[in-house]
């Protein structure tokens, strides 16, 4: 919003410091526990993170009568408009009684004829052209001499209270179709969850199992597995012997390290065919990335990184690239048949996220360290069906540690995750049914986002409309703002 956009004749543009005085806040020295707990509602603007409401009458902390006398934080009255000023800039509210802030606050005590809910909604409106009018180098700030300058087109004074009206009741039939929205989205990912336990637990199959009793047991294919993992081993073992010009040394293939084996104690029955398994059983190979620090010049070799790993997939947007120098053996880079785990991060939510790589990626791939790469035998489509399940996610939740503020899991803890392994038939049976309701849950999901961000879009048109007089109609009858503003200024001066 602007003061180059057309108004009604009957409104006029003035700036926030017209038709306001501008307070600041502040806050009292926190090594006096007696500054704090009182009765002094205090704000910060943490406490408008957040925050959904119109109104609001007190922050996560209070002062005493001390606290507000012993710091630059002053008393606003009700009706006051509550705008942050730094960290960020931009959060708006109406203060419901009087309250006081901290120094992250420029606050509007509005003169008699402005209704608050009027500039409540205005400064919505405005919100990127005030961010504009912010400065500074380690975090925007909008000083007072700024507050004070904001653009501001004045409606009359009953039709500021029309537009204010008019803004309640239509904000108010887009939250309840937010909320609506965002109650569909709960319902798709409950299905999702649903559909998933329903997958590893064999309830999805289970008429497919009736109509083919004859099915090779995953008992058969583990042994496969494993016979082709360590065929993989020793293929590998001769390679590297070859790389560097020697031949095997005798019993060089008793080095082979035999996977972990499931702990069968305290195990659920398995459907009928099905068999328990380790990650370590199903992965020939596993390892963790490289500790190169990576930058964004695109001069070396690409660097998958954790927020390329997406709902399951790679992501190759925002990669990061190791230095020009930097090499990586060809048997390091990312292929196909390659899983790669998220083992370390602040979220524990992250912790054990996989991307499943099908084909290897026409461009050289290398992995930072903190992902864990698990090269599969042929296990692909099972795992990336089971990976987002509940049995999955409760066992990284369990076994995850912690540590200045970061949680982790180890590949050596990895490896023992049991998963079941159902016969190749029923996997692929279990893939496709599942990919169909991922694929719908997927598009449904995409057209409530759409959705959501329609609802964001007519909020501002309708504020676009409100400010330019095209909400409401205008009351020839009515004081025009230039009379008001008049007023406004006889009264002040006086």
């Amino acid at each position: 919003m602007s003061a180059v956009q057309q108004i009604p004749k009957s409104w006029q543009w003035t700036n926030m410091g017209a038709i306001s005085t501008v307070v600041g806040g502040g806050t009292p020295s926190t090594q006096d526990a007696s500054h704090f707990g009182g009765d002094v509602p205090w704000l910060t603007p943490a406490d408008l993170s957040g925050f959904q409401g119109k109104y609001i009458s007190s922050g996560e902390r209070s002062l005493t009568q001390k606290g507000l006398e012993k710091s630059s934080a002053k008393l606003v009255p009700a009706g006051s408009i509550l705008f942050t000023s730094r960290a960020p800039v931009g959060y708006v509210a109406i203060a419901e009684t009087a309250v006081s802030t901290n120094q992250g606050f420029k606050n509007f005590v509005l003169e008699p004829d402005i209704a608050p809910s009027y500039c409540y909604y205005y400064l919505l409106s405005a919100k990127a052209h005030i961010q504009g009018m912010a400065s500074g180098t380690t975090f925007l700030e909008l000083p007072a001499r700024e507050a004070k300058k904001i653009p501001i087109p004045i409606a009359p004074k009953q039709e500021q209270l029309r537009i204010a009206a008019t803004l309640d009741q239509v904000y108010s039939d887009l939250d309840a179709g937010v909320a609506a929205l965002q109650r569909c989205q709960e319902k798709l990912g409950r299905y999702r969850a649903s559909v998933l336990k329903a997958a590893v637990e064999g309830e999805l199959t289970a008429a497919w199992r009736e109509q083919h009793p004859d099915v090779e047991p995953a008992s058969e294919l583990l042994q496969r597995i494993l016979a082709e993992r360590r065929r993989r081993w020793e293929q590998e073992q001769l390679r590297a012997y070859a790389e560097k010009g020697k031949a095997p040394p005798k019993n060089w293939k008793a080095k082979y390290k035999e996977p972990v084996p499931p702990d069968a104690d305290d195990l659920p029955v398995l459907p009928r065919g099905w068999c328990w398994a380790t990650l370590d059983q199903l992965a020939w190979s596993s390892g963790y990335g490289t500790s190169i620090k990576c930058r964004t010049d695109n001069t070396g070799l690409a660097v998958l990184r954790i927020p390329n790993v997406v709902h399951g997939a790679i992501e190759l947007e925002n990669l990061k690239f190791a230095p020009a120098e930097y090499t990586e053996r060809p048997d390091r880079l990312v292929a196909g048949n390659d899983m790669l785990v998220i083992r370390t991060n602040g979220s524990r939510d992250l912790i054990g996220r996989g991307a499943f790589v099908r084909d290897t990626p026409p461009n050289a791939l290398s992995f930072a360290s903190y992902l864990i790469r698990f090269r599969l035998v042929n296990a692909l489509d099972w795992l990336s069906v089971l990976w987002d399940s509940h049995l999955v996610r409760q066992w990284m939740g369990e076994n995850c540690a912690t540590s200045a503020g970061q949680y982790n899991i180890s590949l050596s803890t990895m490896n023992k995750l049991v998963l079941p392994l159902p016969p190749c038939g029923e996997q692929a049976e279990i893939a496709a049914v599942t990919e169909k309701l991922t694929t719908d849950l997927r598009q449904t999901a995409s057209a409530l986002s759409n959705q959501l961000a329609s609802v964001e879009h007519l909020r501002q048109s309708v504020l676009n409309h409100a400010f330019t007089g095209r909400l409401v109609p205008q009351d020839p009858a009515d004081e025009p703002a230039a009379a008001l503003l008049e007023r406004i200024a006889g009264e002040r001066k006086a």
